[in-house]
């Protein structure tokens, strides 16, 4: 992967979200979608392009799917995470994390491992 690589995937706009939305912890896909405000099916098409870009990582424990940043990007990419970071001060990005922060109950049926709230 490049820097070109990983531009092109964040220029879409739901992607550029999720990634800000995962830079401070690991997420199930429910509570991305919740926290996002998107379909599943959209969810999954922009997650399934973030992990093939090796932007992210996949881990799943029974029937959750849990995303992360991949350390390894994080770490040879730290410019521009470092950006994307400072996006999270950008009212709507505020708007995502707080969106994120309000889910009353977990959308994983009590066994997601998120601890969002």
């Amino acid at each position: 992967m490049n820097e070109s690589t990983i531009f092109k995937v964040l220029a879409d706009y739901n992607r550029l979200r999720m990634v800000v939305l995962l830079l401070d912890r690991e997420l199930c896909m429910t509570h991305i979608l919740i926290g996002l405000g998107l379909k599943q099916a959209n969810t999954s098409r922009n997650l399934k392009v973030l992990k093939e870009a090796g932007i992210v990582e996949l881990r799943q424990n029974k029937n959750n799917r849990y995303y992360r940043i991949n350390e390894q990007c994080l770490n040879e990419y730290a410019d521009i995470f470092t950006y994307l970071r400072k996006l999270k001060e950008n009212e709507n990005f505020i708007e995502d994390t707080n969106r994120m922060l309000a889910v009353e109950k977990c959308g994983c049926k009590g066994v997601c491992e998120c601890k969002l709230i």
